[in-house]
């Protein structure tokens, strides 16, 4: 089973019959709101109240403009906080928030040495700080709460995508409404980035790969299109999560497939069982104690 187009034509190249390919949507369609991990998790702070009591003093604390860098690697931290720098300085988003949830947790402490050569006013949720009214930058150092965060947030940027790892799953942030920025490296999710693209719920950042500062500019003005204008941004939110919950039966779709292969195969297959079997007993020669195998 082929998760897209391209997929398929690579099995037949390395040699698969083609009446044994069959392409179905991507099983990453399967992993937003109604993923268990994440139903079991969110079932403890259900309401809006809660979760704002779970990551900040108050509730005003959060009533600002948010975006989430999520599963950032090397390299994009250093953008995104540079791409921070330059939102706060617009006079109409001087107070907009950004969350950082690294992908690796042997990372976190260098993070948080990036934040505090920024001169941001940050916390670190490690260490149990909660989002205040004055935090430009929540280190989200912590595992599992991704999906959380991304509740938080007005707009999500997906790392793995501004540098060459192949990009992250774009589909979490899509089945909570959120519009979605990438890079152009998304080689490991394409065809999902191009399902959301073509909906209008993500955008692709061009980088300049000469000049660090242009990819903060790049990053900068996508952002400026959904913050500034967040009725934007929540119609954009609105349809990437109406295209993943018209795909979100991909698992079982593709477990139909599977079952429908397995029961067709034991239908063709007879199974015998060898207790019916007859067993010539002069084909064995009992051989005395001392005899040789001969």
């Amino acid at each position: 089973i082929a998760q897209d187009a391209d997929s398929a034509k690579r099995f037949r190249r390395l040699g698969a019959d083609v009446v044994k390919i069959r392409r179905a949507d991507s099983l990453k369609w399967s992993t937003g709101v109604h993923h268990p991990l994440f139903v079991s998790e969110v079932g403890k702070h259900a309401s809006t109240a809660a979760l704002q009591t779970k990551f900040s003093v108050n509730a005003k604390a959060l009533q600002r403009p948010i975006w989430v860098a999520g599963s950032t690697h090397e390299g994009e931290e250093k953008a995104v906080i540079e791409a921070h720098q330059q939102l706060i300085a617009q006079a109409n988003l001087a107070n907009a928030l950004l969350i950082i949830v690294p992908r690796h947790p042997e990372r976190f402490e260098a993070v948080a040495q990036l934040l505090e050569q920024s001169n941001l006013i940050y916390h670190r949720r490690s260490e149990q700080q909660l989002i205040e009214s004055n935090t430009q930058v929540y280190l989200a150092d912590t595992m599992g709460e991704l999906m959380l965060c991304y509740q938080l947030s007005d707009v999500a940027l997906i790392g793995g995508s501004l540098v060459n790892i192949g990009g992250h799953n774009p589909i979490e942030a899509a089945s909570l409404g959120k519009p979605i920025i990438m890079g152009p490296y998304t080689q490991s999710c394409h065809e999902v980035v191009t399902a959301l693209k073509e909906v209008g719920a993500l955008k692709v950042v061009n980088l300049d790969k000469n000049s660090s500062s242009a990819t903060d500019n790049a990053i900068l003005e996508n952002l400026l299109q959904w913050l500034a204008y967040p009725d934007q941004a929540l119609e954009a939110g609105k349809k990437g999560q109406r295209l993943v919950e018209s795909k979100t039966e991909a698992m079982q779709k593709q477990l139909a497939m599977i079952e429908g292969l397995l029961k067709t195969s034991r239908s063709e297959t007879k199974l015998v069982d060898p207790r019916l079997n007859e067993v010539d007993l002069d084909h064995f020669k009992v051989r005395q104690r001392g005899e040789s195998n001969k």
